[in-house]
């Protein structure tokens, strides 16, 4: 468990070993341990309710696709990082060439190409993963009924499955990395907006009010960001009133509303 996102400043550590179902248990209880629940009585049951800030089904999914697409001649460890503002699951491994993760939680990638078809096979008979290929997107379902933001993105070869947590979604003025621009709080964007954006709908906020309106081949350059990749943020930005767009096709551009 981190204090910060930077990881200077570290409140606890564990490490585990054993089985592939020993470690994602134990990793489980690790997270609900150490993030809230909601407990719900509504007059339906005699008992109540106990809902995990982040979905449970997220939490496994997350946890058992490394252990089909880890890169095992790696010696890194998958990680699970719980930040007060998010819980951050690392893979080191990386998504087949060619594919970026928005391919896999758009619907527009559905062939599963695991590095460890028989772990992967392993997991999907003992009914632990369903149909390959439909992991992130089942991910983000269920986080989209519960409202919690997540978000998934490769760096330095691995992939990242970042779940933000409540605290960060209603708090005045979540902490991100690097700060808050404070530009964008200028702008208009609620604290509470900033805190439920994903790292790349954060980094193309502060681009924007820097530089105005660009167009996505531009930013896509200096943010280092694909541009098919980029493109989605974009319309999610859109669709959710934060950013308006003008123009069509390779010329749109984008500002701040």
């Amino acid at each position: 468990m981190l204090g910060n996102v930077d990881r200077t400043q570290i409140l606890d550590n564990h490490q585990e070993a054993g089985t592939l179902f020993g470690m994602v248990k134990a990793a489980e209880t690790h997270i609900l341990n150490n993030t809230r629940r909601e407990f719900i009585i509504d007059g339906a049951s005699l008992h109540r309710e106990e809902r995990p800030e982040v979905p449970l089904s997220a939490i496994r999914e997350a946890l058992y696709n490394p252990f089909c697409h880890r890169r095992y001649e790696d010696s890194a460890a998958v990680q699970i990082d719980v930040f007060w503002d998010a819980v951050d699951i690392y893979n080191p491994g990386s998504f087949p060439a060619g594919c970026v993760p928005e391919d896999y939680l758009s619907g527009a990638q559905t062939a599963s190409k695991p590095r460890n078809q028989l772990i992967a096979s392993t997991l999907y008979r003992s009914g632990d993963i369903e149909t390959y290929g439909t992991g992130l997107r089942r991910i983000r379902r269920v986080c989209d009924e519960q409202n919690v933001p997540v978000e998934v993105f490769q760096r330095g070869g691995s992939v990242h499955v970042r779940f933000t947590r409540a605290e960060a979604v209603v708090a005045d003025n979540p902490p991100v990395a690097g700060g808050a621009p404070s530009a964008v709080a200028a702008s208009g964007i609620a604290a509470h907006a900033w805190g439920t954006l994903s790292e790349n709908e954060r980094a193309v906020c502060a681009y924007l009010c820097e530089n105005g309106s660009p167009a996505v081949p531009s930013m896509s350059d200096v943010l280092d960001i694909p541009e098919r990749t980029l493109r989605d943020v974009m319309r999610r930005l859109v669709e959710r009133d934060i950013v308006a767009a003008t123009g069509a096709n390779r010329n749109r551009r984008y500002e701040l509303k």
